[in-house]
């Protein structure tokens, strides 16, 4: 759909040009068709069109923007489909070399700066809004040099400056999404695999550095989770340095305050800003012998069918009973109980 849109903007483009030609005879035909794909390009967002056909040494810097991958493209995107562009005039000469000139286009775009003053929720919102915005024109002298045989644009800069610098600078929050933004998770407090205070449990989230300076979301808090059950519930998210997020968990009110260490299971933090969940990160503790060993299964143990002085008066069977740690039974570590007897 993109591209059919930059077709369709491009065919219209080359009709003004060709009667901007007409009417200033003094256009080099091949600075007109200069100035025709470099316009397309800005439209289209094509970095590597933009770059290519700058002249050698200027500063194309602002083009990168076009291919950073950021989460902005998705409404810059929708402004420029809807972007025609007209030329009013030029002048150059392309008979000698090392020769100057400069074509002045309008860019015809939706007024977004209105609409974002409208505060849209969402993408479908601000593309509706766009449809219905009134129409702002920018202005853009795309200046021309003949070098090496060929016809270059000499000034990306100034034009990066008026076309993508005032699109990117806008936070277009709607558009963000919280996944998106997270590099990584590290639980905190793990010793080899092991979580061995049942009182917390830590996740540091590394956000990127757009998520830290645009500040889209608020508030926001998070709950833990083991298995399916939640042990800890609206804590609030801090922020960290080197653009992380802090979700630390106090066990305070659960089954977990009778652990010494984490159960083994699996347990999850998710984050919501109090609309709608944002973002789940799973860990999994894992239980050594060092926690938890198998002699401390049980807490007591007797035999039965055995009298005050020890005797046994059924010589078919004995049998001993032992009481299970409930603790052990909930920690998660499997476990297989065998016995033997013997006898003299």
């Amino acid at each position: 759909m993109f591209r059919r849109v930059g077709k369709k903007i491009l065919s219209g483009f080359m009709a003004i040009i060709m009667v901007a030609s007409v009417a200033s005879c003094s256009v080099d035909k091949g600075a007109m068709d200069l100035v025709e794909l470099y316009a397309n390009a800005l439209v289209t967002r094509d970095a590597v069109t933009l770059i290519s056909y700058s002249v050698p040494g200027s500063d194309t810097t602002g083009y990168d923007i076009c291919c950073a991958g950021i989460y902005k493209d998705i409404a810059v995107d929708e402004v420029l489909r809807r972007t025609t562009v007209k030329v009013r005039g030029g002048s150059s000469r392309a008979k000698e070399k090392d020769i100057n000139g400069s074509v002045t286009c309008v860019f015809h775009m939706p007024d977004y700066k209105s609409v974002l003053s409208s505060s849209p929720e969402s993408v479908e919102q601000f593309v509706s809004m766009l449809d219905a915005a009134p129409e702002t024109e920018v202005e853009v002298n795309i200046g021309v040099v003949f070098q090496n045989g060929r016809w270059y644009v000499s000034n990306p800069k100034e034009i990066s400056d008026a076309i993508y610098a005032p699109l990117y600078d806008d936070t277009y929050g709607f558009v963000m999404k919280f996944e998106d933004e997270v590099l990584g998770v590290e639980w905190v407090g793990s010793d080899n695999g092991d979580y061995v205070d049942a009182s917390n449990m830590t996740a540091v989230f590394s956000m990127s550095e757009e998520f830290v300076s645009t500040g889209v979301f608020g508030d926001l808090h998070f709950s833990l989770l083991r298995g399916e059950d939640v042990v800890a519930c609206r804590g609030d998210v801090t922020m960290g340095d080197d653009n992380t997020l802090i979700c630390s968990a106090e066990i305070t009110e659960s089954d977990l305050g009778d652990y010494e260490v984490f159960p083994q299971d699996d347990y999850t933090i998710v984050i919501d800003d109090g609309v709608e969940n944002l973002f789940m990160a799973e860990t999994s503790q894992t239980l050594t012998d060092a926690y938890f060993p198998d002699n401390s299964i049980y807490t007591l143990n007797y035999w039965l069918n055995e009298d005050v002085y020890g005797g046994y008066y059924n010589v078919d069977s004995f049998a001993t009973v032992l009481a299970l740690d409930p603790l052990y039974l909930n920690c998660g570590k499997e476990y297989d109980l065998t016995y033997s007897a013997w006898g003299p």
